[in-house]
């Protein structure tokens, strides 16, 4: 499933597209998996800018995603 959210860096808002993957508790087949946010698209006046951030500055923003959902 994919979900949108505004980050802020410095003083630009971007709008960010991310697929979350909810994680599950795991069972006696399935090892337990933590929930993971993954950022597909950075959009600046709707141009998809994510290769021209670097990969720290998306890790960044993933955790920021999913400390505010969690």
């Amino acid at each position: 499933m994919t979900k949108t959210t505004t980050v802020k860096y410095e003083d630009i808002e971007f709008e960010v597209v991310y697929a979350l993957d909810e994680g599950c508790k795991g069972d006696w087949h399935t090892p337990p998996r933590q929930a993971d946010a993954f950022i597909t698209e950075v959009l600046i006046d709707k141009t998809n800018i994510v290769e021209l951030i670097d990969a720290d500055i998306i890790e960044k923003w993933e955790n920021q995603i999913l400390e505010e959902i969690l």
